[in-house]
């Protein structure tokens, strides 16, 4: 899909990534994301249902989902857009890459927490954390996308989106293991580092299996990279960045708040 197509009665307008659009309906203006599902039907359903679910949520830092369908072989995710959003850049000051995790792990701990109409857990992880799927706005304000699993899984990306989403793993999730919300704890706090000491923790010249063996090892300390970091803050990052979920925060909130005692 290109700027100019037209999937599932949205024009698409401007590409933010290969699956990531700003399109036009009539006169509104909308985020969508596209994921090739082929024909399955038992497919269709399973995703669409999912990403229904997520149209129940409503926090701040989760970029509203308005609408989803099927159309042309592709499951769409229609989110509301805010003029001026855009995709997260890698350069940002120290004390603003602070503040926006602490926003996204409001909304993240808003979907770990998250029960159904019976008040059953849902037990939800993100598990796809990576600058491709955090949009700023004019003020700065952080929200999350792609809160739907399997449409994520088969949302088209090029070779350096996949890189990209492939550095954030969890120690358990490059192990194949189960995931739970510390997962998602160790993906932000991945990003957080990344953005904090200005460059990669895992640099892109590395073959597949040697960033799966350093996701899967012990994470660099930052002061290694920049010996003036912050010793508070890389205390916080390197909890969160435990090779062992046991070893990380109980919940993404309480890193949040250890996060809070960084800023100044």
């Amino acid at each position: 899909m290109k700027p100019g197509d037209v999937v599932g009665g949205f024009e698409l307008e401007q590409e933010l990534s290969p699956s990531l659009f700003v399109a036009k309906q009539g006169a509104e203006r909308v985020l969508v994301r596209l994921s090739h599902i082929g024909s399955d039907t038992a497919w269709i359903r399973m995703a669409v249902d999912e990403a229904r679910i997520a149209m129940s949520f409503a926090h701040r830092h989760l970029r509203r989902v308005i609408e989803v369908g099927y159309a042309d072989e592709h499951a769409i995710v229609v989110y509301e857009h805010v003029e001026g959003s855009r995709l997260l850049g890698m350069d940002m000051p120290r004390a603003s890459a602070i503040a926006m995790t602490m926003q996204l792990c409001e909304g993240l701990h808003y979907l770990h927490v998250a029960r159904d109409h019976s008040g059953r857990p849902l037990e939800c992880v993100h598990g796809d954390i990576s600058p491709g799927c955090i949009i700023l706005d004019r003020a700065g304000k952080a929200t999350l996308l792609d809160y739907a699993t399997r449409l994520r899984a088969s949302r088209p990306a090029t070779a350096a989106e996949v890189r990209e989403r492939f550095r954030y793993l969890s120690p358990e999730q490059a192990g194949g293991r189960p995931l739970d919300a510390r997962s998602d704890q160790y993906s932000i706090a991945s990003l957080l580092w990344d953005l904090t000491v200005g460059e990669p923790r895992l640099q892109s010249e590395l073959t597949d299996y040697q960033m799966i063996e350093a996701i899967r090892g012990e994470a660099e300390a930052p002061s290694r990279r920049r010996p003036d970091f912050p010793r508070a803050l890389e205390m916080v990052l390197m909890r969160a960045l435990a090779v062992e979920p046991d070893a990380r925060n109980r919940s993404i909130a309480v890193f949040a708040a250890a996060l809070a005692g960084c800023t100044n």
